[in-house]
């Protein structure tokens, strides 16, 4: 669905005369910004089959729990790499694409504050979760929905702000989409656990781009040097305040046993 999103955005682009550089900044930046979800490659049929198992036990208290404690730990794999890409998406892009590309970070940028937001809210696990629930005829309604929501804000954004209106809608269908299936799974069961510990995540995520911000304004402005810096702290936060319990790295132990060998530094004892 969201490729055909993406189709409609262009075709629209186009139909509204917005330049070729332009439409080709869109396609670079919703790229890339795809693909730094690329850790979570895997994680979503493994999350499906764990939650149809315990779903069919009729364990509706335990999934609740299971699912609060996959996405809260992805929430740890992916926020920090969004927040890094986002405060340095200029270099990223020169990085990847070359310098003559680089006007397209403003866009990578705009992009990221969407499909990060989406990532982390669920956008891997919402539809399969729902898939367990047996409640397709929502998926379909809500992709339909998000569909039509992206044709109708490109229509009044895209003559606006070119490619960024683009992007704007594609981002808003794509969070309505997470956020209408998020409701809808609330309905039937608890996942107000998780946010506490998105919101740590994204404040280990700040204070560790921090020096990296001080870096690139006072000494050299490379995306190596400031991804090694934004590494090195955000570990030292994680070991620092301990994020993890004993309960999650025995759920996450249950769902590959080697995790629990490389998060024993961010376990609490107690």
């Amino acid at each position: 669905s969201l490729g055909l999103i993406t189709q409609a955005d262009v075709m629209l682009m186009n139909y509204f005369q917005v330049k070729p550089s332009g439409i080709g900044f869109y396609h670079l930046a919703t790229s890339l910004g795809g693909m730094l979800a690329f850790v979570l490659v895997g994680v979503g049929p493994l999350a499906l089959s764990i939650f149809s198992e315990t779903y069919t036990r009729g364990a509706e208290k335990e999934l609740s729990q299971i699912w609060c404690q996959i996405v809260g730990f992805v929430s740890f794999l992916t926020i920090p790499i969004f927040v890094f890409a986002f405060f340095h998406s200029e270099p990223l892009i020169s990085f990847v694409y070359g310098e003559q590309f680089q006007q397209a970070g403003h866009l990578l940028s705009l992009y990221i504050m969407f499909v990060g937001s989406a990532t982390v809210l669920g956008l891997d696990f919402v539809t399969s979760t729902l898939f367990v629930m047996h409640r397709r005829n929502t998926v379909v309604r809500v992709t339909v929905e998000g569909s039509i929501l992206n044709i109708g804000l490109n229509l009044i954004l895209i003559p606006i702000y070119k490619e960024s209106g683009a992007v704007l809608a594609t981002g808003f269908a794509m969070l309505y989409m997470v956020g209408r299936q998020l409701f809808v799974i609330h309905k039937n069961i608890d996942i107000s656990k998780v946010w506490p510990i998105i919101g740590k995540c994204f404040l280990f995520s700040i204070i560790a781009v921090i020096p990296t911000q001080v870096l690139n304004f006072f000494i050299l402005d490379h995306i190596f040097g400031s991804f090694f810096v934004f590494v090195f702290v955000f570990l030292i936060t994680l070991t620092s305040f301990k994020p993890f319990t004993k309960t999650q790295a025995k759920m996450l132990k249950n769902i590959h046993p080697s995790f629990p060998q490389w998060i024993s530094w961010f376990v609490r004892v107690n």
